[in-house]
């Protein structure tokens, strides 16, 4: 098994993710049904929805398609929402900058 630092943060975060999956999915029908249509266990469907870290992203992105949520995710982690990669990015390519000089 492999092992990982999650933060508090980040733990939260899996537990909210995994309460708002619940609500969404009893709101639709139960969760074997939803199981069944997912194509995972019921056991699956109960971990994901109490947070638990270690779910196949699969399981994760073929839930949000089954709940019609999937494109929620697109700007997870897209460049433009990511502020610290633009300051490193611009960073890297001010230090590559070349100066031309004029005096030739």
């Amino acid at each position: 098994m492999t092992k990982y630092y999650l933060s508090e943060p980040a733990c939260e975060l899996l537990q909210e993710l995994g309460k708002n999956l619940e609500i969404a999915i009893d709101t639709r029908e139960s969760k074997m049904a939803f199981a069944q249509r997912v194509g995972v266990s019921r056991e699956t469907i109960r971990k994901m929805c109490q947070g638990k870290p270690g779910l196949d992203w699969g399981v994760l992105i073929a839930s949000l398609d089954a709940l019609g949520l999937l494109d929620h995710l697109r700007d997870v982690g897209t460049p433009e929402k990511d502020q610290l990669g633009q300051s490193i990015r611009v960073g890297r390519v001010s230090a590559n900058s070349v100066t031309l000089d004029s005096d030739f």
